[in-house]
């Protein structure tokens, strides 16, 4: 009965703070959690604004994400803080959700929270102190200052020249691949393979290597980078691309299991490494297919 309680779940957002009343310029924990069924819709997270009306973004964590019992879950923490003393409230934010069954889309917001904000008490202990007078500066001439600034001006100019050169060296050695990209990402593929990263408890570096991979095989068969894509916008990339929609759902899963190994140091076994191989090698023997045929067609 887990799939069918699985598949009747609806995503599920929730907003919390660490505190509700602060003093001007203190900050707040604000945190926000969705959780939804895995493999059902494709998400995209909300824009982190500069200010929400009267509070100001002092820091942003990076997205947090999870994996327990077929549901994923995804988590950002922010720091904000205000300046303007009375009664504030902290604006719904946007999260967009697709199906990928129905192509359905809507919206879910956070919830609105208010922040009483105030002045901090005054200090009535403290005894009040007679203003000082002004202090006479003692100017003298620092003749040595302008010769030594001009040494290390110069010294830094000299090194900025070295690395240059340097560089262009670097450059003009680097070699050239010459290998198709299929035959590139098998090769490197094989040699993942062999460095049994899993069998010795490296699973997350298993991971990493194995989307990069992939993404450099998009990269060299397209005109754009893919390397900076994350989990989900490479879901979105390949949405649509592979006919096998099998194929598809099991690519969606692999990725999405990375991520929360990357993220959430979610772990899992060899059988579970080797598996997520296997499918990143069937996507890329269907992509090098398609990509024959369209070669064919022309």
């Amino acid at each position: 009965m887990l799939p069918v309680y699985i598949t009747a779940q609806v995503p599920t957002v929730s907003t919390s703070v660490d505190k509700t009343k602060i003093v001007i310029g203190q900050q707040i924990t604000y945190k926000v959690t969705l959780h939804m069924p895995d493999n059902t819709y494709r998400l995209k997270w909300f824009e982190v604004p500069e200010n929400f009306g009267s509070f100001v973004v002092a820091a942003r964590n990076k997205i947090d994400s999870t994996y327990a019992n077929g549901l994923l879950g995804f988590s950002q923490t922010l720091l904000l803080t205000s300046f303007d003393s009375g009664r504030q409230v902290i604006a719904p934010l946007v999260l967009s959700l697709t199906n990928y069954k129905t192509d359905s889309s809507y919206v879910m917001l956070t919830d609105s929270i208010a922040i009483d904000v105030g002045y901090a008490p005054d200090d009535n202990v403290l005894p009040f102190h007679d203003i000082k007078p002004i202090i006479n500066v003692d100017y003298r001439n620092q003749w040595w200052f302008w010769p030594v600034l001009g040494l290390a001006v110069l010294l830094i100019v000299l090194l900025l020249i070295l690395w240059m050169k340097k560089r262009k060296k670097t450059e003009e050695k680097a070699p050239i691949t010459l290998t198709p990209p299929y035959e590139e990402a098998v090769s490197l593929l094989d040699e993942l393979k062999k460095e049994e990263l899993p069998a010795k408890g490296k699973t997350k570096m298993f991971f990493l290597k194995l989307t990069d991979i992939f993404k450099r095989y998009l990269t060299r068969t397209s005109d754009q980078s893919k390397m900076h894509l994350t989990g989900e916008e490479l879901i979105a990339e390949m949405h649509g691309e592979i006919p096998k929609k099998e194929l598809f759902s099991r690519f969606a899963s692999c990725i999405r299991m990375a991520d929360a190994i990357k993220f959430a140091k979610l772990g899992v076994g060899v059988e579970e490494c080797e598996e997520s191989m296997t499918i990143i090698r069937q996507m890329l023997e269907t992509l090098n297919a398609l990509k024959k045929e369209e070669k064919d067609d022309l």
